[in-house]
């Protein structure tokens, strides 16, 4: 029974390697809409620190009175970003929980497998000492 359990073993390793490789592209993707919202605030606050200090007479948007269209663009992609970044982090929940899954299974093998050692083990201690 031993070679049935190290071979799915080798299974739920596989399968945990890959669920966690899946759940670190998802960090990953979710990290970068992260920093693609802070950039957006950066932008936001520096354009803010600008026009409250009295340097918007060198901006051309501002001169030209589009500043107004480049608030709605940021407000927009601002929420888009924020409901992208929402949708990201429900995925990388559901994926958490599929790579805990198989952590779950891939352990719980590792413990029976060292159980039936530990049981071979004593059983051949048993027979030598007889």
């Amino acid at each position: 029974m031993s070679r049935d359990l190290a071979g799915l073993e080798a299974i739920a390793a596989m399968m945990f390697d890959a669920e966690l490789a899946r759940l670190n592209a998802v960090s990953a993707e979710l990290a970068a809409r992260t920093a693609e919202l802070a950039a957006l605030a950066e932008a936001r606050n520096a354009r803010a620190e600008m026009l409250q200090s009295g340097g918007g007479g060198d901006d051309f948007a501002f001169l030209a009175g589009q500043d107004g269209l480049w608030s709605a663009w940021l407000v927009r992609t601002g929420a888009r970003l924020s409901r992208e970044a929402a949708e990201i982090a429900a995925r990388r929940e559901a994926q958490r929980l599929r790579a805990q899954k198989a952590f779950g299974k891939r352990d719980a093998l590792r413990q029976m497998r060292a159980r039936e050692d530990a049981d071979r083990h004593r059983k051949q201690d048993r027979t030598r000492g007889d």
